[in-house]
């Protein structure tokens, strides 16, 4: 709630943000709402820009999968197959073409707008791994802090990253923090 806050002080200065698009998810969405609130925008769910869909193992902790799946838990760290998915599960090369379609789809719909996008760091991996050629499986190299700001230009189909995981407006919170 501190990061959201933060957020919000963040958003009130900020000019220009014609709408927000959101996943439906819970954090997302009351994130969302604090950044339409301090941007007078209105606010869209996208349900494209919700977080991959792990099947079975979804909302457990990661502990319980580790031991239930040990040998499915060292696949997906190896991130090197774009077809790995986890029981029932959507694998990282469908997840990666729905982020693409909700972000090229929002892009559109917005042209020459700024727009805000509140997703989760799994969607912002895979548009980011997609701007740098990097494949689907590879997640980690471009992972975001929660509440932190990634800034894309997107012109004609394609991405240009102009900032990544900004989070200085949290900065203060993370010296309180550690007092």
């Amino acid at each position: 709630m501190r990061q959201l806050d933060q957020l919000r002080r963040r958003f009130s200065s900020e000019t220009g943000i014609r709408s927000i698009c959101s996943s439906p998810l819970v954090r997302a969405r009351m994130t969302a709402v604090v950044v339409a609130e301090a941007t007078a925008a209105p606010t869209e769910i996208v349900p494209d820009l919700r977080e991959i869909h792990c099947g079975d193992v979804d909302g457990e902790p990661l502990v319980m999968v580790k031991q239930r799946h040990p040998e499915l838990w060292e696949r997906n760290l190896r991130q090197d197959d774009d077809d790995f998915r986890w029981p029932q599960g959507e694998s990282y090369r469908e997840f990666r073409e729905r982020c693409l379609r909700a972000v090229t789809r929002i892009a559109r719909m917005h042209a020459g707008q700024r727009v805000g996008v509140v997703t989760h760091a799994g969607a912002i991996t895979q548009v980011l791994g997609a701007i740098h050629g990097l494949r689907p499986a590879r997640w980690e190299p471009f992972r975001p802090e929660n509440t932190s700001l990634t800034e894309i230009d997107w012109l004609d189909g394609a991405g240009e990253l102009v900032s990544f995981n900004d989070h200085r407006h949290l900065t203060h919170l993370v010296d309180r923090d550690d007092r």
